[in-house]
């Protein structure tokens, strides 16, 4: 299957002509009003392949929520780490593109285990300049659309290591089975080439929270998902597993589990 939203309002008016290909997210998630130039290339890029047919896994345990703009080649090879992870339970990826021009676009929609949605985060509408998105805005697109019990959240210049989402999900099951109430779980990642080591990251006060890792989904919509105002990018997640730690989820390391 092979998944594509142009979140725009206009867009509705035109997408009888390519309405296979759309995702059935619901309405309120979309943002009205956002169609420009780039976007009609999009739908004609869209209406050169082949439909796709659409289909619903609701089986689905675990989904990869992946943003991404004009990084293609890097994209490429975070996608095809998750695809090498060996995942044991079914699972989906979910890409939010901000409207790229580099040929993501073209390549995403050949891939037929991937849900797009594309949210252009530039440019302009009839004269005024799109409103920039937050980091919150588009993950939160993602987290909403998610069919998964869990959440695997990743950069598009990140690299999982082999078994990671694996350990990543016994670490769930092991609280879990203790009568814990987890929250998250923190995978160990360095910035290459710069780190030697891998390690994991604390908010102050000390708290664990989840750079690269896995959410439980119900965790997130607990805590109102993550924040979309007050931080452009930086610092958002630390946000989002401060509000966990306040309603007594827990977030645990997972070692083991590298990115």
């Amino acid at each position: 299957m092979n998944y594509i939203r142009i979140l725009a309002k206009p867009f509705r008016q035109v997408k009888k002509f390519y309405h296979s290909s759309l995702t059935q997210y619901p309405s309120q998630l979309a943002n009205p009003g956002l169609a420009n130039p780039g976007q009609l290339s999009h739908l004609k890029i869209l209406k050169s392949f082949p439909k796709p047919v659409i289909s619903s896994d609701k089986t689905c345990m675990v989904s990869v929520v992946i943003g991404s703009y004009n990084r293609r080649p890097l994209l490429e090879k975070a996608i095809q780490s998750v695809r090498d992870n060996q995942i044991r339970v079914p699972y989906e990826i979910i890409v939010i593109d901000g409207g790229s021009t580099d040929g993501s676009l073209e390549w995403l929609i050949q891939q037929k285990d991937i849900i797009t949605i594309i949210q252009h985060n530039r440019g302009e509408f009839q004269g005024k300049p799109l409103k920039r998105r937050s980091w919150g805005y588009f993950m939160n697109l993602g987290f909403k659309s998610a069919k998964g019990k869990y959440i695997l959240m990743i950069s598009d210049d990140c690299l999982l290591l082999p078994n990671a989402v694996n350990l990543g999900l016994d670490k769930f099951e092991e609280v879990e089975k203790a009568g814990g109430k987890i929250g998250g779980v923190a995978f160990y990642f360095r910035n290459w080439p710069e780190d030697k080591e891998y390690y994991v990251q604390h908010t102050l006060g000390g708290k664990l929270f989840v750079n690269h890792g896995m959410y439980l989904k119900e965790a997130l919509a607990a805590v109102d998902w993550a924040d979309e105002d007050r931080y452009v990018f930086y610092k958002a997640d630390g946000d989002l597993c401060l509000k966990m730690w306040q309603l007594n989820y827990e977030i645990v390391d997972c070692p083991g589990a590298y990115v």
